[in-house]
């Protein structure tokens, strides 16, 4: 019997759509910074053949997320289901997306 690192275990993946019309621009990457800050597993976006680190203001800009943009994301770690179902959620709620610069 072949026992299985923790971390291999817990890896989560969904696909969602980008909501901002926007896309994902500096202000909308900070927001889900902060928000994917309090898990503590990795968190990678996909978008094509280019992956970056979810939690990395310039890997996020990078993706170049314009709206309706499909992306792919991996998590990796104990909070991994947390964080997975954390995420599609934040994707569905419409505030995340609103200008609040005033």
């Amino acid at each position: 019997m072949e026992l299985v690192p923790e971390e291999v275990k817990a890896v989560r993946s969904t696909e969602v759509t980008m909501p901002c019309r926007l896309g994902l621009h500096a202000r909308t990457a900070t927001r889900f910074i902060l928000f994917a800050r309090q898990f503590r597993s990795r968190i990678q976006i996909i978008k094509g053949k280019l992956a970056v680190d979810g939690k990395s203001i310039l890997g996020l800009l990078a993706l170049g997320a314009a709206w309706k943009s499909r992306l792919r994301i991996e998590v990796r770690g104990e909070d991994a289901e947390k964080a997975i179902q954390g995420i599609e959620a934040y994707f569905l709620m419409p505030e995340n997306c609103e200008d609040k610069s005033g």
